[in-house]
C-alpha cells in the first residue's frame, strides 16, 4: 500500500486499481471503493479496473451492490468469473454453480472453484458431500495468489458445519496470507453460525486493533 502510494505522489493517474482492491482485502471500505472508482474513470474501458470494481464488493459484504456492478460491467465473453460470495449470500446458487463449472471445466484442481463447489453443498444442506469436497491445500494451492480466497471459503464451510476451531484455523490462514478483513468476518452470514463460540470471539478480538490500526493509517 506505501508503495502505492508514493507511485501516486510520483504520477497521481497510477495504481488505483491495486490500490483499491488492496484496500478491500483489507476491509477498508471508502478508501477501496475510493481508489477503485478513480481506476474506472481514468479509464472507463480498462478490464482490470472493471474486473477489481466487480470484485471489491464481494469483499466488503455488499451483495446487492456487487450484483449491479456485475450487471454494469459484466465479464468478456469466454472469460471463467471469478467466484463471487455475492450470489451466495443472496441464494442464487445455479448462478454460483455456473461460476464454479466455468472455472473447474478450465483448471479442475483450482482451489478456489474446488472450495467454492464445497461450500455450495454446505449451504444447501449437504454436507456430508461438503465435508468431502473441502480441497487440500497443498504447495502448488498455497503458490496462487487466490489462496486466501480459497482458505476462506473452507473456513466458512466449517463454520456453516458448526465446527469453530477448523473456521479459526482456516481463518487465521487467510489472514496470514494477504486477506485480514475484519469487516468481512464480521458481515458475513456464513460465519454466523460460530459467532458466539469463543475462540471465534478471541480470534476478532486480536484481530480487531489490527484493523483500527489500518483505518488509522490508511484513510
Amino acid at each position: 500500500v506505501r508503495e502505492l502510494q508514493e507511485a501516486q505522489r510520483l504520477n497521481p493517474a497510477v495504481g488505483h486499481d491495486a490500490l483499491g482492491i488492496l484496500y478491500a482485502h483489507m476491509g477498508l471500505e471508502e478508501p477501496a471503493v475510493r481508489e477503485t472508482q478513480r481506476a474506472i474513470e481514468i479509464d472507463p474501458t480498462s478490464e482490470i479496473a472493471q474486473s477489481r470494481f466487480r470484485e471489491i464488493y464481494d469483499l466488503l459484504y455488499r451483495p446487492d451492490k456487487a450484483i449491479e456492478v456485475r450487471a454494469l460491467y459484466p465479464n468478456p465473453a469466454g472469460t471463467p468469473s471469478y467466484i463471487r460470495k455475492s450470489y451466495l449470500w443472496k441464494g442464487m446458487f445455479s448462478e454460483a454453480r455456473r461460476e464454479v463449472d466455468e472455472l473447474l471445466a478450465q483448471n479442475p484442481q483450482d482451489s478456489v472453484g474446488l472450495s467454492a463447489k464445497a461450500l455450495i453443498f454446505a449451504l444447501q444442506g449437504d454436507l456430508g458431500a461438503a465435508r468431502k469436497a473441502i480441497p487440500v491445500m497443498d504447495e502448488d494451492s498455497r503458490n496462487s495468489r487466490a489462496y486466501h480466497h480459497s482458505t476462506y471459503n473452507i473456513a466458512c464451510i466449517y463454520a456453516v458445519l458448526g465446527d469453530a476451531a477448523n473456521t479459526v484455523k482456516w481463518l487465521k490462514e487467510t489472514v496470514d496470507t494477504g486477506m485480514p478483513n475484519y469487516i468481512l468476518f464480521a458481515r458475513d452470514p456464513h460465519l454466523d453460525k460460530i459467532r458466539k463460540d469463543p475462540a471465534f470471539a478471541q480470534f476478532m478480538a486480536e484481530l480487531k486493533p489490527r484493523f483500527e490500526k489500518y483505518q488509522q493509517d490508511f484513510r
